[in-house]
């Protein structure tokens, strides 16, 4: 019996059938959340946000406040998104006043998968400053991720936290250097923070 189709017409039906395969995969994957998304853009994409809004104006030549717009990151996993009336409360007296929507939903630099735990003020009060993970949003006129939120980076800072310590007043600092080592040592021993602790599965998975 004469073959249905010819060794060219195989492989290119297999090979088509092998990239469907991977493109399903892809998909899942994404839609479970079992790898980010934004791990697609890289680090240095922006996803556009519902008005144009510039970090370095608000924080380097107004000097606002990260808290002021972030107003939960010391106490809460998510740190908090700007509402109309805190934007308007700076806004509103300013002629022209901006055009800006009734409404405002701000999209994520860089969104973290639902399987993956985060905790802002956890953060924030063992002393690990916005910088450390945001970048200089203070030189940012379009607010990028400095890099990719992976497993590995955050697990390397886990396992040797004492170079992200800083003092309390020193969280907003975007310029920030960590001082000698010894300093650092004994930051990380004042606060009872034990890396062995943090090195566990149920610490990000939960």
């Amino acid at each position: 019996m004469a073959a249905l189709f010819t060794p060219r017409a195989d492989r290119i039906l297999r090979r088509l059938a092998a990239a469907a395969v991977v493109a399903v995969l892809a998909f899942l994957v994404v839609a479970t959340g079992i790898v980010d998304p934004g791990w697609f853009r890289g680090a240095s994409a922006a996803p556009p946000q519902p008005v144009p809004f510039s970090h370095k104006i608000h924080v380097d030549d107004v000097g606002v406040d990260c808290r002021y717009c972030h107003t939960s990151v010391e106490v809460a996993a998510d740190a908090g998104m700007p509402q109309m009336k805190t934007c308007m409360s700076c806004h509103l007296p300013l002629d022209p006043q901006p055009d800006m929507p009734y409404s405002l939903v701000w999209q994520r630099v860089q969104p973290l998968p639902d399987h993956a735990y985060f905790h802002h003020g956890a953060h924030i009060s063992a002393g690990v400053g916005c910088s450390t993970c945001h970048g200089n949003v203070a030189a940012q006129a379009v607010p990028v991720a400095p890099q990719r939120y992976s497993m590995n980076w955050c697990l390397d800072c886990h396992r040797d936290p004492a170079d992200s310590l800083r003092a309390p007043g020193e969280l907003l600092y975007m310029d920030w250097t960590p001082p000698d080592a010894a300093v650092q040592a004994e930051r990380l021993h004042q606060r009872g923070i034990v890396p062995a602790n943090l090195d566990h599965c149920y610490v990000c998975h939960r």
